[in-house]
């Protein structure tokens, strides 16, 4: 396996926690509970954020570089 697909793996990973977020927050009353689902989602998506930035960069370097896909 490659870093590309590990790097495709921990995206899809992180995609599904922030998914199990979202339904958490859905089904949330306790406003405290509330905010500290929020605050983890928010950073679930800055670190999704960052993961495609990482795989947009190392293909683009792999094109780059010449290598095939």
């Amino acid at each position: 396996m490659n870093n590309f697909e590990k790097m495709q793996l921990c995206y899809t990973d992180v995609l599904d926690t922030a998914c199990d977020l979202s339904a958490m927050l859905n089904a949330e009353n306790d406003v405290n509970a509330f905010g500290d689902i929020l605050d983890a989602l928010d950073k679930t998506s800055i670190i999704l954020k960052r993961l495609g930035d990482t795989v947009l960069i190392e293909r683009v370097e792999q094109k780059e570089g010449g290598e095939k896909e």
